[in-house]
């Protein structure tokens, strides 16, 4: 799926993203009927033969789909209202893709007035077991926790700042962020210790929508099984090494599954981020 880019092509793909997250920070976007510039990024499954589905998940006429179309058409549902001893759970899970190295096991659980617990598990063992907000309270003096996916703002130009100033955290060079540095900052996501409310992520698949270089996988199965749509952007290999990063949805809730990293191609899996979430009634079982 992934060329090596030169330098030119490499400075062009980041000029182009740099300019549209620009263009939504400073300029307004009138409608225009002109046509959009040619993406400069890999652009090898950009554009892919799907089935387009109906509000309701039925089926419709097959017509062409794309990650724009993809993400701009998930819908997702809102946050249960929870009742008296019932609890939010969610339950991430990284691990390697291949091995049996069973990696990170992060479970939170929530009830309407924030109280719960949290849990951390690494290689099997158990790490930390504490009040929900405890590791929070443990961070080095001087560092701040990454603001709550509930936290970003949904306005569109707002939106656009806020996720340029995360995605520039995540480069060592500080150059100007690519596609796939604005996905890596959308993983968060898959992360959240919380539900993240559907308005958030209606605007974050929105933003993404946008940029160049997204590359629509289509319909997959997450590493759980579960039925997904997965969008991707390859990562180049100077500064990426090779490592694309594909984000699954599941498409009848618009809720996140799980974020894979791959290299050289989504069919090389490396590392693996699962989420599942859900309402339990106690501080011990797990979401489905």
């Amino acid at each position: 799926m992934i060329d090596t880019l030169t330098d030119e092509q490499l400075a062009s793909a980041r000029a182009r993203t740099h300019e549209r997250v620009n263009d939504l920070i400073v300029t307004p976007r009138p409608r225009r009927s002109r046509k959009l510039p040619a993406l400069a990024l890999v652009t090898t499954a950009a554009a892919a033969a799907a089935v387009a589905f109906a509000p309701s998940g039925a089926p419709t006429r097959p017509e062409i789909a794309t990650a724009k179309t993809v993400l701009r058409d998930f819908q997702p549902q809102p946050l249960p209202t929870l009742g008296a001893g019932e609890y939010y759970a969610v339950r991430v899970v990284q691990r390697k893709a291949k091995g049996d190295d069973e990696g990170l096991d992060l479970r939170y659980w929530a009830n309407a007035d924030d109280k719960g617990r949290e849990v951390a598990i690494l290689h099997g063992k158990l790490r930390t077991d504490d009040p929900l907000g405890a590791a929070a309270k443990r961070l080095p003096p001087g560092a701040k926790p990454l603001p709550a996916m509930s936290e970003l703002p949904t306005e569109p130009k707002a939106l656009a700042a806020e996720l340029r100033e995360r995605a520039m955290g995540v480069r060592l060079d500080k150059r100007e962020p690519t596609t796939r540095d604005y996905v890596l900052v959308a993983m968060q996501m898959v992360t959240d210790e919380r539900g993240t409310p559907p308005e958030v992520l209606r605007a974050v698949f929105s933003f993404l929508s946008g940029l160049p270089g997204m590359q629509l996988v289509g319909n997959v199965t997450d590493p759980l099984g579960r039925p997904g749509v997965a969008v991707a952007a390859d990562g180049d290999q100077d500064s990426h090494e090779g490592i694309g990063v594909e984000l699954i949805v599941n498409p009848e809730t618009g809720r996140p599954l799980a974020f894979i990293h791959y290299r050289d191609d989504v069919s090389k899996p490396w590392l693996q981020t699962i989420r599942t979430e859900g309402v339990v009634k106690d501080t011990e079982t797990l979401p489905g």
